[in-house]
């Protein structure tokens, strides 16, 4: 019967032995929260560059979209196409809403633009003007489910 609580006790022991580990200062949290930031935030930009890489757009007509005041044209665009959920032109299923997932840029004034409500997706081809920002026309060229 002693014999059950003896991996109990060790147990017991080593949680003993780990927590007697002394806590970091508020200064040394709030480096490690920089610190952490500053991965996050590179991993963020590595996400972005890689996105970018597999858009087709040429140098010229991002240099082009970054002059009508899109920093970001990648982010910015569909950061714009998800508040306008009423373009894709399918119904969701199952109760799923249908919204835009990402967008790869071909030119200038077309993307592609991938879109799901978490059962079904689709892609749409776009025609975009910008004029500024906060001011992006869209244009449905054609779209379908896979």
């Amino acid at each position: 019967m002693k014999l059950r609580f003896i991996p109990l006790l060790s147990l017991s022991l080593l949680f003993l032995v780990s927590c007697n580990s002394e806590v970091p200062s508020p200064e040394e949290q709030l480096g490690d929260l920089d610190s952490l930031e500053r991965v996050i935030k590179s991993q963020q930009i590595e996400i972005e560059q890689i996105s970018q890489a597999s858009d087709p757009i040429n140098t010229f007509q991002l240099k082009m979209l970054r002059q009508k005041g899109l920093e970001n044209p990648h982010e910015t665009l569909l950061n714009d196409l998800q508040s306008k959920r009423e373009m894709i032109t399918y119904e969701g299923v199952l109760g799923g809403q249908m919204q835009f997932r990402n967008v790869y840029l071909l030119t200038g004034k077309w993307l592609m633009a991938e879109f799901d409500d978490g059962h079904i997706q689709g892609y749409a081809l776009l025609e975009f003007t910008v004029d500024s920002p906060e001011n992006i026309e869209w244009k449905v060229i054609d779209a379908y489910l896979e």
